[in-house]
């Protein structure tokens, strides 16, 4: 939001919900802590992925999912 404050060809995104949900940021905030910490499992673990840089998220979500599935399993080795 402020990107688009102190830019002005980005002034068109700015709307009344903006403004409404800085004020309301607090809120946000405790509700998804709130959230995170009632729902993260081991069975189910959340993983939070910074999202500046869209390459740099997807990448670490694929490193993630890699370290993940599988993971406690045993896969049998199959005679040729």
């Amino acid at each position: 939001m402020i990107n688009r404050l102190n830019r002005p060809h980005k002034h068109y995104k700015i709307g009344l919900e903006d403004f409404r949900n800085i004020v309301r940021r607090k809120e946000y905030l405790e509700a998804y802590h709130d959230m995170l910490e009632r729902t993260d499992t081991d069975y189910a673990p959340w993983h939070v992925i910074a999202s500046n840089i869209k390459e740099h998220a997807r990448l670490k979500g694929l490193r993630i999912l890699d370290k993940q599935i599988g993971k406690g399993l045993e896969i049998p080795v199959q005679a040729a």
